[in-house]
């Protein structure tokens, strides 16, 4: 863990990828460093910044996939930030596209994550799962497989 410091500088490959992407999924979690571990394990995020108070706690992470940043910190009192409740799950969803599904979906199973939806191709062209983390936080991942009109989209939902 890096400990919190402002630091005078250019900007970093860090900055510079925040700097492109604009929207960032910005997560809570109780237990911050367990999952940055888990994240990597289960679902491939590597740690591109973390930022850590002096008892443990992340004041504040960056981790990628591909390309594309999430952030998370541990619960702070400073910010009146909440984790999710213990045994419950979050209402919103992180939808991060990937660029091989199946191997992400099956590196997720083999971690033993918990699938709400498994892996299927959906008539609106992504092939996608969705699954809970270790606190909860609902995910899906997908990859786009075919193209598809959005009045074909309209038509389907009607019956759906």
């Amino acid at each position: 863990m890096v400990d919190a410091q402002v630091v005078n500088r250019e900007r970093t490959s860090i900055e510079a990828g925040v700097d492109r992407q604009g929207v960032f999924p910005y997560l809570i979690y109780n237990d911050a460093p367990e999952a940055i571990d888990w994240l990597g394990r289960a679902f491939g995020f590597t740690p591109d910044e973390v930022l850590s108070t002096p008892d443990g706690r992340v004041a504040h992470a960056a981790l990628s996939l591909e390309g594309q940043v999430i952030m998370l910190s541990s619960r702070l009192t400073q910010y009146v930030n909440r984790a999710a409740k213990p045994g419950a799950y979050s209402i919103s969803r992180i939808h991060v596209r990937v660029s091989d599904v199946d191997a992400h979906y099956d590196r997720a199973v083999r971690e033993g994550v918990g699938v709400i939806f498994p892996l299927d191709d959906q008539f609106w062209g992504l092939r996608e799962y969705h699954a809970l983390d270790l606190e909860g936080h609902w995910w899906s991942f997908f990859e786009r497989v075919r193209s598809v009109p959005q009045e074909g989209v309209r038509k389907r939902l009607q019956s759906w």
